[in-house]
């Protein structure tokens, strides 16, 4: 039986790698703009502080999601799963997971709906973990919206192979912390999951931000079309 591997795709991993260097060359621009203003009143130096702060967090996140896009993977074999699990694998930084399990060790494979409320919009991931017949626990990881199943299509091939089932959890609010850079974190897997209701209403909020969002994207480039006629 062939080995199923999964793993971030190429164009992924080499569109980060190149947004860590941009971010990097950026950086170092905004900073020498910015340092300057340390010297001057309170006020300037307060927002140029601020705006230190804040890009860290990006470049901190952009070179997180960077390492883990090249390091993680999943390979799926006859009678065993081999992990290399870095800790972003979702908006959620989770323990750091390397080595083999066998398909036979496998209870049953959880997953569940996490809902991050931040800037008035939600962003919403389906989280996988795999619970082990002597009550060990190993997160997979989530699925972002917007981005290609990878956890998912994981977890599925897992269910598969080893003959157990795949229990469709319900949705749960988590904390989105600082920009999700930073203090991200979700409830336990026992805690109580979100009504039918108010999962909709995640849902279609989350949808409705994200359908502005493109129609802003919309609006800016027809403006820069014609403004350049």
């Amino acid at each position: 039986m062939q080995a199923l591997v999964f793993r971030p795709p190429p164009a992924e991993r080499y569109l980060l790698a190149t947004c860590s260097a941009l971010f990097g060359i950026l950086a170092v621009a905004i900073l020498g703009a910015l340092l300057p203003l340390q010297a001057l009143e309170i006020l300037p130096a307060v927002f140029a502080t601020a705006g230190i702060v804040v890009l860290a967090a990006l470049i901190w996140l952009v070179l997180s999601e960077t390492y883990a896009t090249f390091r993680l993977r999943i390979e799926i074999g006859f009678d065993s799963v081999t992990l290399r699990l870095p800790r972003r694998r979702g908006h959620v930084r989770l323990p750091a997971f390397e080595g083999s399990l066998p398909l036979a060790s496998v209870d049953f494979i959880e997953s569940r709906s996490e809902a991050f409320r931040q800037l008035g919009m939600i962003a919403i991931q389906r989280a996988y973990r795999l619970v082990l017949k002597d009550g060990r626990t190993v997160e997979l990881g989530a699925d972002r919206q917007f981005k290609a199943p990878l956890f998912g299509r994981a977890a599925e091939a897992v269910a598969e192979r080893s003959g157990v089932r795949l229990r469709q959890g319900g949705m749960v609010d988590g904390n989105a912390g600082l920009l999700a850079a930073a203090g991200t974190s979700v409830p336990p897997w026992n805690a109580p999951t979100l009504s039918a209701a108010e999962a909709g209403q995640r849902m279609e909020h989350s949808a409705r931000a994200f359908r502005y969002i493109g129609v802003f994207v919309l609006i800016m480039t027809l403006l820069r079309f014609f403004t350049r006629r």
